[in-house]
């Protein structure tokens, strides 16, 4: 079938003929639309037979048109053939590369006359520009929907009463069914907060006309973050007025990302930079004030030494060893001083050593190891800072009394020692979760916001992942996730 690319063309212009009644206009019993080729190969495309009493069979055409294929191959105007059993009109549709294609109408014995085969052309023409027509539309519409739906933004289109006109199928993978979406109010896509932020920019839009550009952070119901830049744009009518806004909105999220860890690199950066600075003047009266302890230890002796002294040391021994590291904070190797070593006997160490930061605060520290715990490869003055930082913050989140409890677990399946700190401190508000592993990032008056940074430096160095859940004013929690290599200790 050449008549166009689709068959149903052929279909409609069959349909169209018969709405038209061309059996009654011109009297005809049969209609069909016909292709030769330069071959004389001969197909009916499609028929229909308009007289009840007389049914004529499209091989009875095909032989008829073989018949008189001399006359009828590639006429350029409607003519009229008398055959002995049939009256005959042939109108050209038109020609597609080698094959001739026209529309045949048949009455069996006389009747037909010039006035009829006028009648016919004129039918013909104007049923077939019909058609084509409604093909290119069709063509255009489905050409720009293919438009629509591939693209990676996310489009919607609102009418004047904020109902969803159409959005393409980048919008209904995060939100749902394409179709299911069509004539929901922009507020059933929206959660409260992000509809009275846009809401305002949707009726700013439909009165001014003018359009409006942003970027916003959708939480979606399965909890993943997206960040959208969008721009809201009027749909402008025939006579210049607004009747709907069209909102185009593009995936930013991993531009966020990445500009976050190249700012976090930058931060790294400067705090090396600092460290360098800073580290000679802090090493030379840490030198003193050990020098100083160990002369005390001698005088005062053994059993008061441990008590009141020993930790001193210990303290300036660890802070030297920190500022060493921070001295080497950007160049770090991975196997830089790395041994094997036991989280309990490093927990241990940290909470003796933060027992003397309590202060005047009744905090009781409390712990739950597991049994089963393998070494972990790395270095202990690295995890030592890590795990002393989270204590330090348990206790200065705690006001004046509470509890901070530890406990560790062997996730056989993962391969990893869990480390969990609780406090029931005054928490940590949503809005800062994202922030405070961020170097220089402190919700303290005098804090510096190098801590938990460190925290997440030393994890990295470690292969392991931290986890924070923390309620305002009921308590955080810290989860330290580190991969290990072996399964038994010793």
């Amino acid at each position: 079938m050449y008549y166009s690319k689709i068959s149903c063309n052929v279909e409609k212009s069959l349909e169209k003929l018969k709405q038209y009644e061309v059996s009654k206009m011109i009297g005809i019993d049969y209609s069909a639309i016909v292709t030769v080729t330069d071959y004389g190969k001969i197909q009916i495309d499609g028929s229909q037979n308009h007289s009840i009493v007389c049914s004529i069979a499209d091989d009875d055409m095909v032989s008829l048109i073989s018949k008189w294929m001399d006359r009828i191959y590639k006429v350029k105007e409607a003519i009229l053939i008398l055959d002995d059993r049939y009256d005959l009109i042939v109108t050209p549709i038109r020609y597609y590369k080698n094959y001739y294609v026209f529309t045949l109408f048949a009455k069996k014995g006389r009747g037909l006359t010039e006035k009829e085969v006028k009648i016919a052309e004129f039918l013909t023409s104007a049923i077939y520009e019909n058609v084509m027509l409604d093909y290119q539309i069709v063509n255009e519409r489905n050409y720009l929907k293919s438009i629509f739906d591939s693209t990676t933004s996310f489009i919607l289109t609102l009418d004047l009463n904020q109902k969803v006109i159409a959005v393409n199928k980048k919008i209904a993978q995060l939100i749902g069914e394409q179709e299911g979406l069509i004539g929901k109010d922009m507020s059933a896509l929206l959660n409260a907060q992000q509809y009275a932020q846009l809401q305002p920019l949707y009726l700013n839009v439909v009165k001014t006309g003018i359009p409006i550009s942003g970027e916003e952070e959708f939480l979606l119901a399965d909890g993943k973050k997206y960040y959208v830049h969008y721009t809201l744009s009027p749909m402008i009518d025939k006579d210049g007025d607004v009747n709907g806004v069209v909102a185009l909105g593009l995936d930013v999220t991993k531009q966020k990302i990445y500009e976050k860890e190249i700012e976090q690199l930058k931060q790294y950066a400067l705090l090396g930079e600092i460290s360098a600075e800073v580290s000679h003047d802090i090493k030379n009266p840490l030198m003193s004030i050990k020098g100083c302890a160990k002369l005390l230890q001698k005088k005062i002796g053994t059993d008061a030494s441990w008590t009141y002294v020993e930790p001193i040391i210990q303290e300036v021994d660890r802070i030297n060893a920190i500022i060493d590291q921070m001295l080497a904070y950007s160049r770090l190797s991975h196997n830089d001083g790395f041994h094997y070593l036991d989280i309990h006997d490093v927990l241990d160490k940290c909470i003796d050593a933060v027992s003397f930061h309590k202060q005047f605060k009744y905090i009781d520290i409390k712990k739950q190891y597991a049994d089963d715990l393998p070494y972990l490869k790395g270095s202990d003055i690295r995890l030592q800072q890590a795990l002393m930082n989270i204590l330090l913050n348990s206790i200065q989140a705690i006001e004046e009394e509470g509890f901070i409890f530890i406990k560790t677990e062997n996730n056989y399946t993962e391969k990893q020692i869990w480390v969990a700190i609780q406090d029931n401190g005054v928490g940590i508000e949503e809005q800062e979760k994202d922030r405070i592993f961020e170097p220089f990032y402190t919700t303290k008056p005098h804090g510096t916001g190098l801590g938990l940074s460190i925290v997440k430096k030393v994890l990295h160095e470690f292969g392991g992942q931290h986890f924070i859940e923390s309620t305002p004013n009921m308590g955080t929690q810290v989860l330290l996730k580190i991969p290990y290599e072996i399964t038994e200790r010793g």
